[in-house]
């Protein structure tokens, strides 16, 4: 942080000099002698550009760029340099990489309670609970671990987003309804609610809606079942299935309206609404566009959009019309291999990805949410199957394929 002042008074000499170099040659004049700048190194261009200063020099070189008789070609490289990456922030030291160690197989799915201190994670042969201490930069202790066996995979876990219940496969592959409550004194307690029985084959995606009492589990048996969650024994309800005409990767609720997405092996969304008497549920559109497996699809929290990552290496974002029907309103490029998850930040302005490529990308939307502006492209030398904001500090977490979780600052 001592070296911004450094920094800014470089860059400034140098865009400076530029200036009048170039303003003088438009107008004949001589060219002004090249000030004595010390060497400015590309680590300090990408330290530079993580700050608000850098997206002053950014607008400072837009503007450089567009004047007529540019002289000293490689001073002018550099701006354009600055200009090109100001969004790549991947070495910057301001991100801290932190390995929460437990898990012995691949950590596949992520979730965290949006009011209590827990984090939920799955791996192929084991879920964990985690207590987070916030009061020391979100330090979580595992306090209950359900472990599985060589063929479980448990993938499909989920907080509710209000009560302290949750979700997990079982070393059976049937899901369980759970009630979570801890305390300092008697430490952790698992209560064990309901058998999830219907599915044949493994649940991969488990989502609750925010307002209404159902949750959905999405399975490779191509099948969503609809759930509703009952005040007392047998405290859930079979509301009905439908198929989704493939194997299942993910399940979504719309986060207010009776609206939910489907996405899987046939490189196609569905949205489905469900009726006022909940019988069955109504296909309303089919969103076409992607050409590989849709492993991940997820509603803006508040704006009528969502967004889908794919095994083509594309994201996609669509609008939501008002017949409920959606239309892609832009395609991300930026992975190198599969994406593997997409998630909104809770606040609805960024979106981040990641990818078999083993980077996790950090997207800003447009004000009007119609396009996103790639801002962050973290290296974390391993394939990062899903990442999470922490609804409460923004600390993104991640879940590796080498058995990691990691938290990055």
């Amino acid at each position: 942080m001592r070296r911004k002042p450094i920094f800014s008074s470089t860059l400034e000499d140098f865009f400076l000099w530029m200036y009048r170099a170039n303003a003088l040659s438009l107008r004949g004049g001589p060219k002004p002698p090249i000030p004595n700048l010390p060497v400015i190194y590309n680590h300090h261009i990408r330290l530079l550009l993580a700050t608000e200063f850098g997206q002053l020099y950014h607008t400072l070189v837009k503007r450089l760029t567009q004047i007529r008789g540019q002289t000293c070609v490689n001073r002018f490289l550099w701006s354009l340099r600055i200009f090109s990456r100001r969004h790549q922030f991947r070495y910057s030291p301001e991100i801290r990489v932190t390995n929460v160690n437990g898990h012995i197989t691949s950590v596949c799915s992520i979730d965290f309670h949006a009011t209590a201190p827990f984090m939920l994670t799955g791996s192929f042969n084991a879920a964990k609970l985690w207590l987070l201490d916030y009061q020391n930069g979100l330090t979580p202790t595992c306090i209950a671990t359900l472990q599985g066996s060589d063929a479980s995979q448990f993938k499909g876990i989920a907080f509710h987003p209000r009560q302290n219940l949750m979700v997990t496969n079982t070393p059976e592959n049937i899901p369980v309804l759970w009630g979570v409550s801890y305390d300092d004194t008697n430490g952790c307690n698992l209560t064990h609610l309901a058998w999830l029985e219907g599915h044949d084959r493994t649940v991969l995606s488990v989502d609750f809606h925010k307002w209404l009492p159902f949750f959905a589990t999405g399975s490779l048996d191509s099948f969503v079942i609809l759930w509703e969650l009952l005040p007392e024994k047998p405290y859930v309800k079979r509301v009905c299935s439908f198929s989704h005409e493939s194997q299942i990767f993910c399940v979504a609720f719309h986060p207010f309206l009776p609206l939910i997405a489907t996405s899987g092996r046939d490189d196609i969304v569905r949205l489905w609404q469900l009726p006022s008497e909940r019988s069955q549920l109504s296909l309303l559109a089919t969103l076409n566009g992607h050409s590989g497996w849709i492993y991940s699809v997820m509603f803006h929290p508040t704006a009528p959009f969502l967004v889908t990552g794919s095994q083509d290496k594309t994201i996609k974002l669509w609008m939501i019309l008002d017949d409920l029907t959606a239309s892609c309103l832009e395609t991300l490029h930026g992975h190198t291999d599969t994406v593997n998850s997409v998630r909104f930040h809770p606040s609805g302005r960024f979106i981040v990805s990641t990818g078999m490529d083993s980077t996790v990308q950090v997207w800003r939307l447009s004000p009007n949410f119609s396009s996103a502006t790639r801002v962050a492209n973290l290296e974390i030398d391993d394939v990062a199957n899903c990442a999470v904001f922490d609804p409460t500090t923004n600390i993104l977490v991640t879940g590796t394929k080498q058995d990691k979780v990691k938290l990055l600052n």
